[in-house]
């Protein structure tokens, strides 16, 4: 009885499997996600590195302020 149960749910197990796998390949082959991926990183990674410019910049306006105040 057991054994017919076990042998059961692998099968469904594969079923559910090869469905999950089917799923994602009708939206998009695996290299296309990693391609979309990996262009979103580089497209966030330039933002930050625009942002630090922009951080260092004005914290130099503000230091140079703050010592123009002190004078």
């Amino acid at each position: 009885m057991y054994d017919v149960l076990e042998h059961w749910f692998t099968i469904l197990g594969a079923v559910g499997g090869a469905a999950g796998l089917y799923a994602m390949g009708r939206h998009r082959t695996i290299t296309e996600r990693v391609d979309a991926l990996e262009d979103d990183i580089k497209t966030s990674l330039r933002r930050l590195e625009d942002d630090g410019e922009r951080t260092r910049e004005l914290l130099h306006v503000i230091i140079r302020g703050h010592m123009g105040d002190h004078k």
